[in-house]
């Protein structure tokens, strides 16, 4: 005998039949927001078994030589903790160097967790014993060569200009060349010259402000006494000067193996300098960096900020955690 369906076995098995839909329309909705997730996922956290990768993002700040610190500082800071080096792929350095760090939107370093030393210019042990099981936004400047001690050569490779800005430079410097045979009327002149490199930044510092807050105003004879332990040392030296005050500049130092950046981009007259034997800087990190991607001998100026200012609590007592090792101070 055929039995019929009764209302009940209808009821149920419709019920049974939407639970088959709902299941497959979840699995369908997760498996779409995966998918939508995925991009997301990748740049924030990254799971391998049952390891988790951490990240960390450096702090867009200040200008191009603060920009180079606190991304050379993160990354030392990220190899060391075996954690990985993110940056906004939108910021300034990603259009200048070579850089390992993966890009990612600005919004995804938003989501870390801010983390910042208590002075911009001292290696913070303490700052750096608190890294860990999270994914971290590093931030006040970290301008201290021992956050990347370990990874110098690494450093040093990433922050190798482009092409455009090396050709603009390969350039510039071929007319300096060009124009200091026709000033020493000898082509001879031209071989084996030392090129040294002198960045002399004033502009921001004679503001009230900055002066008030330990900002020192390099003097002249500071800059004399440096291209003089050049010019005793080599027999050929010429002298590139970048700078954000050239009239000053010119006024006071003007001879045939002198040479002027005029008119050039910041990043182009880094290549410059950068691009020297040696190297003269007065204060400011531009000068710094143009100085450590030499990698010859520099000369700094002793007394980077006033004595008992704001400013000088930021360093270490002997600015040993600011200046790269071997360089040499003068007053």
């Amino acid at each position: 005998m055929i039995v019929g369906h009764t209302n009940t076995d209808y009821l149920s098995g419709l019920a049974f039949f939407f639970l088959v839909f709902a299941v497959i329309s979840g699995v369908y909705y997760i498996q779409v927001k995966i998918i939508n997730l995925k991009p997301i996922v990748k740049d924030i956290l990254n799971t391998q078994g049952n390891k988790t990768t951490y990240y960390i993002c450096d702090a867009i700040l200040g200008r191009l030589g603060n920009q180079l610190f606190t991304y050379a500082s993160s990354y030392g800071i990220a190899k060391d903790k075996n954690m990985t080096m993110v940056t906004a792929k939108d910021r300034m350095l990603n259009h200048i160097f070579m850089l390992d760090a993966v890009e990612v939107d600005e919004g995804v370093c938003a989501k870390f967790k801010l983390l910042e030393p208590h002075a911009c210019c001292i290696y913070d042990k303490i700052f750096l014993n608190s890294i860990a099981d999270t994914n971290y936004k590093l931030g006040n400047y970290l301008q201290s060569w021992k956050y990347f001690q370990n990874h110098v050569a690494a450093i040093r490779r990433q922050f190798r200009f482009i092409k455009p800005i090396m050709n603009k430079t390969q350039t510039f410097l071929h007319g300096v060349m060009d124009e200091y045979k026709r000033r020493t009327s000898n082509s001879t002149n031209a071989e084996n010259v030392t090129l040294v490199g002198v960045h002399i930044r004033q502009g921001d510092m004679k503001r009230p402000n900055s002066l008030r807050f330990g900002y020192i105003l390099v003097p002249k004879e500071y800059i004399t006494k440096a291209m003089q332990y050049f010019t005793n040392k080599f027999s050929k030296v010429i002298f590139l000067i970048c700078s954000d005050s050239m009239d000053w500049v010119k006024s006071h130092f003007n001879s045939s193996n002198i040479f002027y950046s005029v008119g050039n981009s910041p990043e182009v007259d880094m290549c410059l300098l950068s691009s020297c034997n040696h190297s003269i800087m007065t204060v400011g990190t531009f000068g710094w960096w143009a100085s450590f991607l030499a990698d010859g001998e520099t000369v700094y100026y002793k007394h980077t900020a006033r004595e008992g200012s704001r400013l000088r609590k930021e360093y270490s007592a002997n600015y040993s955690d600011y200046f790269y090792p071997g360089w040499i101070g003068m007053d």
